[in-house]
């Protein structure tokens, strides 16, 4: 759909606000306020007060509803793609990249990287993360295979799939993790 000025319509998400978020082709805007930026959006995760946007060229943008400010955070590591985002506890989104987790605290608004390679499962990229009923952090690569992260772990484990299965669906109702 054309909206606006030539701006191509991806998708409107609402936060927990009930704010509606409107992504462009190219940009993102608040609907009802002055804020547009720009960038290819695709991403929005809220933590209380705090939301994270992202694009998917890996740019973080944090936005403080209190304040209604936005702050582009410092991004480690040299990323350059964002492939998910989601909330972890009440404070942390996990941003998966080609490089590794990065994992955001919204109140300090500090970035760190996480590397997910193993010598069993070499490739740095997560292409999705799931968190399930008990706070475990489940990490899908380009590998094959599956790595748990959990609290009081220093790395995650990594444990093995056939790799002619797509671990990340199932034929059940339910999910198999």
């Amino acid at each position: 759909a054309q909206v606006g000025k030539g701006r191509h319509l991806k998708k409107v998400m609402l936060d927990n606000d009930g704010r509606e978020w409107v992504f462009y082709v190219g940009g993102l805007t608040l609907y009802g306020s002055k804020h547009y930026l720009k960038g290819n959006y695709e991403y929005l995760v809220q933590q209380g007060k705090h939301l994270l946007l992202g694009t998917l060229h890996g740019k973080l943008m944090a936005y403080d509803t209190v304040n209604d400010r936005f702050t582009e955070l410092a991004v480690p590591g040299g990323i350059r793609q964002i492939n998910d985002m989601i909330a972890l506890g009440n404070r942390q989104v996990l941003v998966a990249t080609e490089r590794g987790i990065a994992w955001v605290d919204m109140l300090s608004q500090k970035v760190t990287l996480r590397s997910v390679q193993t010598p069993e499962q070499p490739s740095p990229a997560v292409k999705k993360m799931f968190v399930d009923g008990r706070h475990r952090l489940w990490i899908f690569t380009e590998s094959p295979g599956v790595q748990m992260f959990a609290k009081g772990m220093d790395t995650p484990r990594w444990m093995q799939t056939p790799p002619t299965i797509d671990p990340s669906y199932t034929r059940s109702k339910t999910f198999f993790i």
